[in-house]
């Protein structure tokens, strides 16, 4: 077998010595000492594979000049889409260029990957076992697999996203830091009854990219029936640069998220509005002429300011109407605040929409006792500088040691659980954007409902363990009881 010296020039194109710079960076690297006496098949497929990307690496050479891994990786990047990172070198750029890459290098044009056209030079040097791991790699794409379970320290299980097939690997560096959950993208090589991963990409994908990658595999399956193809493992070879791509540009993604669209509950978009009048009655008409606007109306508001006389001088109404657009078994509201002080009013709103609807409501009810000074608009950037600012002053931090006492009220951790066991009920009958807008329980009639239910029971099961308070956390067995799971 040939092979490139540890003095020679290194085959990556670096400049670089071989022994200063990739050798022995590959498979060799993850090989323990004493791998051999504990696993010797396992270890014989890791020494082999160590040994065919040299091979192959040195044939590059031969074939095509010193700088032939420069063309490879400008292919790995999208031409340049994506930037090429240190990270990728040795967990996916090297097994991809040995197994993957099919060269088109000036006039020189291949019809098969760099690992096949090795094979074919070399096969009379190579046993019968190198013969076929490089067969078996250059045979099994790039695909996203999530992580089913795991054995820290020893091995994962995995579930092909794309290929619905699964593999159970012996993988003794990932599994101390994936997660149940968690999606790799990696090549997973089968042979004689191993099955290890040759080639992962440094960073998983959390669980709830799962359902847009269902997407993005639904997708190609539908392109591939155009051309009455069937998504396998051969025809997935084809869509290499395309499943690159997907899985860059999640990374991009994590690493750079765009800002969520803010919302209030009617899905008008946020705008912090608040509307300063002057009012020429006493605050207790003020009060008589819009307490209307909340929906519970008896007495005055135990917070009210009043007197000596006993007459109100200030006063909170909390506009509301029953129900909720978005949250069907909330029983209200909450549209606004009204702060009704000595000869000033002063309304608070989270949306425009709002702005303009409070501003009808109070014509309607004061008329010319109201008389409207100005708007003030606080952006949600605004308001999270002020946060920022504020956190960790001697009043933030007493306004939140007074918020988790309340919390922890008993009576207020009963109300929120009550709340939760209604939105989960509330939730079976909701369409939901992940499962192709229907509802969990049409989803869990067909296969590949369940599977998307699967995919999104996943991210509830990561969010649990996230969850700082038992009652924010998802009964899953029960969710999959009745979902029939």
């Amino acid at each position: 077998m040939a092979k490139t010296g540890r003095n020679e020039p290194c085959p990556c194109g670096s400049g670089k010595k071989h022994k200063r710079c990739c050798y022995g960076k590959t498979a060799l690297a993850f090989i323990p000492e004493d791998a051999w006496k504990q696993d010797p098949e396992w270890y014989k497929i890791r020494l082999t594979e160590a040994e065919a990307i040299e091979g192959i690496f040195g044939f590059g050479v031969r074939q095509y000049g010193d700088n032939f891994l420069k063309e490879a990786m400008a292919e790995f990047t999208l031409w340049g889409d994506y930037p090429f990172e240190q990270r990728y070198g040795d967990s996916i750029f090297v097994p991809w260029a040995a197994f993957n890459w099919i060269p088109e290098i000036d006039e020189i044009e291949s019809e098969q990957s760099l690992g096949l056209d090795y094979l074919d030079e070399q096969a009379e040097r190579l046993d019968d076992y190198q013969q076929r791991f490089i067969r078996a790699a250059c045979s099994q794409p790039f695909s996203f697999f999530s992580v089913t379970d795991v054995v820290d320290g020893k091995s994962l299980a995995l579930r092909d996203v794309f290929l619905d097939r699964a593999f159970t690997i012996k993988e003794a560096q990932a599994s101390r830091t994936l997660r149940r959950g968690d999606i790799i993208f990696a090549r997973v090589v089968p042979l004689d009854g191993q099955a290890v991963v040759v080639g992962m990409a440094p960073i998983a994908l959390p669980p709830r990219d799962l359902s847009w990658l269902l997407d993005v595999r639904d997708d190609i399956k539908k392109e591939m029936r155009s051309e009455r193809l069937k998504l396998n493992p051969e025809n997935l070879h084809g869509w290499d640069l395309e499943m690159r791509g997907a899985y860059f540009s999640a990374v991009e993604f994590l690493a750079n998220p765009p800002r969520p669209t803010l919302q209030n509950t009617d899905g008008d978009p946020i705008s912090f509005v608040k509307l300063d009048y002057e009012i020429n009655c006493s605050p207790q008409e003020a009060f008589d002429g819009l307490r209307s606007l909340a929906l519970y109306q008896e007495g005055i508001p135990a917070d009210a300011i009043l007197d000596e006389n006993g007459n109100l001088v200030e006063a909170t109404i909390d506009w509301a109407r029953k129900g909720n657009k978005k949250h069907k078994y909330w029983d209200n509201t909450i549209l606004g605040t009204l702060t009704i002080k000595s000869e000033t009013l002063t309304a608070e709103v989270n949306s425009e929409k709002r702005a303009k609807k409070i501003q009808s409501e109070i014509a309607k009810r004061l008329g010319s006792k109201a008389v409207f000074k100005g708007a003030v608009r606080e952006s949600v950037d605004a308001k999270l500088k002020e946060a920022t600012v504020q956190s960790g002053t001697p009043a933030f931090e007493e306004a939140r040691r007074k918020q988790q006492e309340f919390e922890s009220l008993p009576e207020v951790q009963a109300v929120v659980k009550a709340q939760m066991h209604a939105h989960w009920e509330g939730w079976y009958n909701e369409r939901i954007p992940a499962l192709q807008n229907k509802t969990p329980l049409e989803a869990a009639r067909t296969k590949a409902g369940r599977e998307r239910l699967e995919a999104l029971l996943l991210d509830f099961e990561r969010r649990n363990e996230e969850a700082s308070q038992p009652h924010l956390r998802v009964d899953l067995k029960a969710m999959r009881k009745k979902l029939g799971l």
